[in-house]
Order: C-alpha cells, then structure tokens, then sequence
C-alpha cells in the first residue's frame, strides 16, 4: 500500500499521534526546546511513537515538494544547475509541522505561504556546517524516542524499516515523490540530488596523514589501533588537516565552488597532502571518481619539520591555498583575493 493510500493519510488533522507526540514542543524547534521534548516524548509506547513517525512521513511528503522548495530563499531550489540548501529546506519543513495541523494543511496548499517560515530559519554557521553539529530532522529525533522507549522497556531493538517506509527528511525520494520534482524528471530517486550541491554541506576536505610517521602500522591488524593513536593525537598533522580544512571551509564560504565544478558534478575537493622528496615522483594531476576530486599538494621541504597544531594548520592552510589557486572551478573570481591571502599568510 503507498504512502498515500489510507483515506486519512492526507488529511492533517487526523494523525492524532503525531500532534500528541509534538505536543511538548509547544512549536519551539531550538535546541534546547527539542533535547526536553525528546525526553518526555521517549517515555511513550514504541507503538505510538512509530505510528507518529509515519504520519510524519505524511506531511513530508505533503511539503517536501518542488514548489515548496523554491520558495525559501537564501539556498532555496532552483533547478540541477545550482546549490539547493536540502538541510535548511527539511529545518522549514519541520517549523511548519512544529506548527500544527493548520499550518501543514495551509502551506500544503499554498506553497507561497511556507516562506513566513523560512525567514527564522536561517543557513548554519560555516563552522557549524563543517563540524556536522547542526540540528537533524524531526524524523530523526521521533526515531531516537521511538529506540530509547523500546530500549527503556526491556524490548529488542528492531532492525531499521526497509528504505522506501523510512521518511527522514522531505528530500527522501522514491518513484512516488519524484512526481513531485518536475526538475527531477528522468532521474533515479537514489541519484536525485546528484552533483546539486547543498551550501550547508562541506565541500572541502584536507587529508594530511601521509605526513606522520605511521610506518607499515595499516598492514599489520595488530598495529591499527597504534596508528589511529598517531593520527588522533592533538598535534598530528591528520587533526591539523581538520583544522586547515575548516578555516580554508569558513574563509571560502560554503558555496566555494564554481559553476565549473557543478558541471562536471564536483561535490567534494579533497585536499590529500604528500611528503615532498620522499624518494617518489610526487603526485601532480587531480583525479576525480564520482563526484570527488582528488588534489594532490606537496607541502616545502622546509615546512615539513613544523611542530605544533596552530603551526602545522598554518602550513597546511598556506600549501593548499597555494594549490587551489591553480584550480579554476575553486579559483573562481571572488575567491581569487582571498586564496591569495591565505597562500601568502
């Protein structure tokens, strides 16, 4: 049976569940607001809340449409050849479902009306953005409730329902809800948001762990937890790379890459450092595989011998700026000042 295919399943005020378990929230999605609500909400039978959880897969599919989409400014959808903000989009989404029933009915009718939601919903901070530290779906939280009240209650946990039951974010698509997405037409629900890149998400990463001394650790079983110890340590150049990767994220701003990069469906630059002189011909040319590109940077030899962790992000920062500025679809006009910048620090 699909989605849609109880009687109630479209009508708002019938998921008696769902306002009930959003009740507590009292339509306040701030952090501290949803770590209260999801306590109170996981005292609940597993059966209220899974039924909840389904009727919140109703009103994503009611609002997670196209239309919906390209009213939201500030990211929002605006065909397969520009970012689209899917994050900020699902955070909307929820602040009118937080909303109550005649906010979903209302908005499901009239897409115009769910930008009087977006305006308090603003694009994460870059480094929230980087760190993944951002706030995750209504969805999400009534499926934690839903675990710790099974967990609470001495019942096995079960195995996760099967993908096209499980609706997490109104950018869920299967062959259903891609009828929603005309722009999407063509396209497999599984690929669908394939090279559109979302501003919210990291672009940019810098892998720097070739650059410790981490001899032969990753061939022996035995040795892995050593090495993982290496890299983890504070003043490693592996959380160095962390480091540089989100200062170059923040300085560059999330929507960092160009329109080159949307065409060739560049989601990811990683940054993959190598020591200079090792005996090897260093690597010089990207690659790319999938939506990844790969860019090799050497960093000078005299640099190499750098110790501490502000110093070597310093280092790593200077290196790669240095190497994104030979990258056009990273290189673009308005970056251009501030790689020089960063190069030159």
């Amino acid at each position: 049976m699909g989605l849609f295919g109880r009687r109630r399943a479209a009508d708002p005020s019938s998921w008696d569940e769902l306002w009930e378990a959003l009740a507590p929230l009292g339509g306040r999605l701030t952090p501290e607001a949803v770590a209260r609500w999801e306590d109170v909400v996981a005292t609940s039978p597993p059966a209220f809340l899974e039924a909840a959880s389904e009727q919140l897969g109703y009103a994503y599919r009611l609002l997670g449409t196209e239309a919906h989409a390209r009213e939201i400014e500030h990211g929002a959808f605006a065909g397969t050849g520009e970012p689209f903000a899917a994050g900020r989009f699902a955070r909307v989404v929820d602040a009118v479902v937080a909303a109550g029933p005649e906010a979903v009915a209302r908005v499901a009718a009239d897409p115009g009306a769910i930008r009087s939601y977006a305006t308090a919903v603003p694009l994460l901070d870059p480094v929230l953005a980087y760190r993944g530290a951002g706030p995750v779906t209504l969805a999400v939280e009534l499926g934690r409730a839903r675990e710790r009240s099974s967990f609470e209650r001495g019942a096995e946990l079960r195995a996760p329902r099967a993908a096209r039951r499980a609706v997490l974010s109104p950018t869920d698509l299967d062959k259903d809800a891609m009828k929603a997405w005309p722009s999407l037409a063509g396209r497999k629900p599984e690929r669908a948001w394939a090279g559109i890149a979302d501003p919210e998400e990291p672009w940019l990463d810098v892998d720097a762990s070739n650059l410790d001394d981490t001899p032969g650790v990753w061939a022996d079983p035995e040795a892995f937890a050593e090495g993982r110890k290496i890299l983890d340590a504070p003043g490693s150049w592996f959380t160095a790379g962390a480091a540089a990767a989100e200062r170059l994220f923040v300085a560059l701003g999330p929507d960092g890459l160009g329109v080159e990069a949307r065409a060739s469906s560049v989601g990811l630059v990683s940054l993959e450092l190598q020591r200079p002189g090792d005996g090897a011909e260093p690597r010089t040319e990207a690659e790319q595989s999938v939506e990844v590109l790969t860019v090799p940077v050497t960093v000078d030899a005299g640099d190499e011998a750098v110790s501490g962790a502000e110093a070597r992000a310093d280092v790593l920062v200077r290196a790669c700026a240095r190497r994104l500025l030979e990258l056009p679809l990273v290189a673009t006009p308005q970056n251009l000042e501030t790689l020089a910048r960063l190069a030159g620090g």
